[in-house]
Formats: structure tokens, sequence, C-alpha cells
């Protein structure tokens, strides 16, 4: 009868971790936290392009209206990174739009940034790079964005404008929920290099460009890394316009949303309060870099 007891005991014992394990294993993953951090830079080139200082503010407004992100605290640093690098301590997503080359110094070349985006990606925060962000100094070893974004375009020995038809390349993947077919004109990099876990790496965007090369070439994609972090690259979004382009815009709301360890809706982050009006600021009205600016 002891025995018996005894093994009643350790049956009814086991049949415990494993209802433990199995509802712990059923609960979904939830944001490390509500911050969400977007960090431009200086305005290049014309009229419309790189504009980063608009174009942040202008992401920002899309997230504020977004039912996704209700209640979440987002920090917009239109000119550059924050003085202050402890400002992104305990973000969720991280999303950089900036000329990652071009300016000089290029923004991420630069060891203590580099040290507190490397503290938020072992942390398991998102990381969200659009347009030149992704670039980093031909032959440069000290920016580890294969490993952070997935994905890195070595220096500047290629791009191409052109107008190309897409569709959502991986429709089963978040990023793509909602999105449908489209055509429209942007900046690409058509050469990027990918990290050699190649099943990590999944196409969200795919073309042929002619003009510059005539095969098919991924132009955004998302990237989940072994630790469980989440990141989305985007050639793209050379033109301040691109963001409002309905497709891109869905895509990038549904890529903060995912790689923040939210749940995106079935039918992709749509703005739905008036903040989707709301506009950009002129550069002169933008505070400094080394101001919070809490929009």
């Amino acid at each position: 009868m002891r025995n018996m007891n005894r093994r009643v005991f350790m049956l009814s014992s086991l049949g415990a971790v494993v209802f433990a394990q199995q509802m712990s294993g059923a609960q979904k993953p939830s944001p490390r936290s509500g911050k969400i951090i977007l960090i431009g830079g200086k305005k290049s080139h014309g009229l419309g392009e790189h504009d980063f200082p608009n174009g942040i503010p202008l992401i920002a407004s899309f997230l504020k209206g977004a039912r996704p992100f209700r209640g979440a605290e987002i920090l917009a640093f239109p000119n550059g990174w924050p003085a202050g690098l402890a400002e992104l301590d305990g973000a969720s997503t991280l999303v950089l739009y900036f000329d990652g080359v071009q300016q000089v110094p290029p923004p991420l070349l630069n060891p203590p940034r580099i040290a507190e985006v490397q503290k938020l990606i072992d942390a398991g925060a998102g990381l969200v790079c659009l347009h030149q962000a992704s670039t980093v100094p031909y032959g440069d070893t000290t920016i580890p964005l294969v490993e952070w974004l997935g994905a890195k375009r070595n220096g500047m020995f290629d791009r191409t404008t052109e107008s190309v038809n897409l569709k959502p390349e991986t429709p089963s993947h978040p990023v793509c929920q909602g999105m449908t077919s489209f055509t429209y004109e942007d900046e690409f990099y058509p050469t990027l290099v990918f990290n050699r876990d190649a099943k990590r790496v999944v196409p969200i965007l795919r073309a042929n460009l002619p003009k510059e090369a005539p095969a098919d070439h991924i132009l955004a994609w998302a990237f989940e890394r072994p630790n469980g972090g989440r990141s989305f690259g985007f050639t793209g979004g050379h033109y301040l316009a691109s963001l409002k382009q309905p497709q891109i815009k869905k895509m990038i709301l549904n890529a903060i949303c995912w790689t923040s360890g939210r749940t995106v809706p079935p039918e992709g982050v749509a703005v739905e309060s008036p903040a989707a009006s709301v506009q950009a600021p002129r550069p002169a009205d933008l505070q400094s870099t080394s101001e919070r600016s809490k929009v």
C-alpha cells in the first residue's frame, strides 16, 4: 500500500509539472516594456529626400494613432542620438532612420552607442532599420549589424531608383498582415550581406531591379535572433513620401509592432485616431538632439 501511495504521489507530481510546462508554453510573449525609441539624423539630399528630422516625428504620430501602441511611451529623437544613452534603457524596440555612412562621422560608428544597442539586443529588444540605417562603412567590423539585424549593406557602392511591382513575399508572417500588392517608386539597395543562418531571415518584400541589377533582390526582411529578439530591415524609405504610401506605412507599423513583442492584428496595424493627420514639424521647430521628445 505504501509503495502504491508513493507511486500515485509521483505520478501526480509529474502531471503537475507537465501541466505547468504546458501552461507556460501556451502563454504569449509580452512586450519587455511599453517604450519605443525612434532615432533620426541630419537631413541630407534634396527636398523630401533623407528627411529624417521630419520622418521620425511622422512615424511617431502614426504609432500614437494606432491601437496596438495605446499606452506606449514613444520617445522620438528626430535629429540624432540622445546625449544621454540611458534614455534607451528598457526599450521594447529601437527604430533607426538616418544616414548610415554619409554623415561624418557615421552615427552608429561610435563605441558607446554600439555598446548601448548591444545591451538592448542582448536583452531581447527589437530593432528596426530603415533605408541607409542598414548601411555600415565598407569593411567595418565594429558594428555587428548582421548579428543584430540579419543583414547589412556594406558601403555605398550600389543603389537604384525604380518603380517596382511588389507583393508580400511571406504572407503568413506577422509583418505582412493586411498587406496587398502595390506599385511604387523608391531608392533601393540591391546588394546586402545576410546572416549565415539563412533560416532566420524571412523575406518580406522582393523585387526585380532591372535598371541596376536585373535579378530578384530582397528589399525588406524580418529576422529572429537566437535569444528570441526580433529585427526588421527595409532598404527603401529614401523619400519622406515613402512613409505615407499605404502598404509601406502598414509594413513599417507591423514591423514595429512585431519587433516590440506585440500582436499584429490580422488586418495589420492601422492608424485610427486623428494623430494620422498630424503634420511633421519643420526642422526649425524640432528639439535639439540632446533633448528628449515625447510624442
